[in-house]
């Protein structure tokens, strides 16, 4: 596949490999610091659609603490000692409140821009980290042949559109998500894209290494021509250190981090379309600690506090832009005897945007009394997908949501407003 692109005012032909190549050429060198990165280019002419953003909780997020279901009296039943009480959690509705230390969030589900989706996950029921994650990332039954990932997916059957980055993943690795043909760039910082070299060289070999591959046909000249666009694109972002807006203040941590990085490029207005954030350490098998304390909280904590930042630093952004938090599964609903809840099924996803159609929780509630659990977890009734799919039909226009998610036929919640 090669498609066209101008960036920056240069027009360049080149494919995935292609681009990997001329990367590979300049980073061979000793010259190129460029982790995981590929770019495709598109044509031009398609309407602007929102950005999304992925934030994933890799180990099985307890959507049970993060929006526990007050009213249900079986959850403080199953959950003496981690359970979030009545008293401590934050009110959403009669039913479900938010945890406390997601209170950063609140005035988000206040203003009607922050959805929760209850019950929701893998139709296939799998415990198990790498089969569920990799149902998650790649959007299929985890019987399926079908090895490129959603938002991969979207992005070739998405209208072309003239943009330079239109997926990134902060981090050090691509997600599974990515995987296939379409367009992404993976880097842990925008200041790691970069020629290694002084600065007060920086011009002289940025210029020698265009002429170098300038007129010269082959793939590694096409590439390396691609590599130097990308670089330009990125060097106004790069020369000023980026300020976050008046009295944001991103956690520290990998998360907050990772938000900036992706506000940083969205501010920018570089044509990103899809960023990819990946947040570790959700596998709470022992010492959650409670609502008030404990590595939980303090885990929570910092999760509600970057999302809040992200949004509040995208400013008017954040009208045209949709962040959805998932994990691959959640966690069992009676908490263990080492004071943590082990894999579970039904979990809790969060979804934060100017297009969200916030302050209400969906999906329909199993119940958790014995005999409405599924071995003693909480029943799927939403299939993430259904999630998933009405995000890429209404805010990202893409009409081809079935080839998005193949052998899927999905059901529209009213999570979000058409674009």
């Amino acid at each position: 596949m090669t498609i066209q692109e101008p960036c920056c005012g240069a027009t360049v032909a080149v494919n995935r490999r292609r681009f990997l190549a001329g990367a590979a050429t300049l980073a061979g060198a000793g010259l190129l610091e460029l982790a995981g990165a590929s770019m495709a280019f598109a044509a031009p002419g398609a309407p602007a659609t929102d950005l999304l953003v992925v934030v994933t909780l890799r180990g099985g997020a307890d959507g049970l603490s993060l929006v526990p279901p007050l009213a249900d009296h079986a959850y403080t039943k199953a959950r003496p000692g981690i359970g979030v009480r009545k008293g401590e959690a934050l009110p959403l509705d009669r039913f479900f409140g938010l945890h406390p230390r997601l209170a950063p969030l609140l005035p988000f589900w206040q203003a009607q821009s922050l959805a929760i989706v209850q019950a929701v996950g893998d139709q296939d029921g799998s415990r198990s980290h790498f089969t569920a994650t990799e149902a998650l990332d790649r959007g299929v039954n985890a019987s399926s042949s079908v090895s490129t990932g959603w938002i991969d997916r979207h992005l070739t059957t998405r209208p072309q559109r003239a943009h330079a980055f239109p997926a990134v993943a902060i981090g050090g690795q691509v997600p599974q998500s990515l995987q296939g043909p379409a367009p992404d760039l993976t880097f842990p910082t925008v200041d790691a894209v970069r020629i290694r070299v002084p600065k007060n060289h920086q011009a002289a070999v940025e210029r020698a290494l265009r002429q170098m591959h300038t007129g010269v046909a082959g793939t590694v000249s096409v590439s390396g021509l691609a590599t130097m666009d990308v670089l330009k694109c990125l060097a106004p972002t790069q020369q000023r250190a980026y300020a976050p807006r008046p009295g944001v203040d991103y956690p520290a941590g990998e998360l907050g981090q990772a938000l900036r990085q992706v506000a940083q490029l969205a501010r920018a207005d570089v044509g990103l379309e899809v960023a990819c954030v990946d947040s570790g350490g959700w596998d709470t098998h022992t010492g959650m600690g409670s609502a008030s304390g404990g590595p939980m909280a303090e885990q929570v904590a910092r999760f509600g506090a970057a999302l809040a930042a992200f949004a509040r630093d995208l400013g008017p952004l954040f009208r045209t832009t949709t962040i959805i938090t998932a994990s691959e599964f959640g966690r069992r609903v009676a908490q263990n005897a080492s004071g943590g809840v082990d894999h579970g099924l039904g979990n809790a996803m969060l979804l934060l945007g100017g297009g969200v159609r916030g302050g209400r929780v969906y999906g329909r509630w199993p119940g958790l009394a014995d005999k409405d659990l599924e071995q003693g977890d909480l029943r799927v009734t939403t299939d993430q997908r259904d999630v998933f799919a009405e995000v890429v039909r209404r805010r990202l226009g893409n009409s081809r949501a079935t080839e998005v998610f193949p052998g899927h036929v999905s059901r529209e919640l009213g999570l979000v407003r058409q674009r």
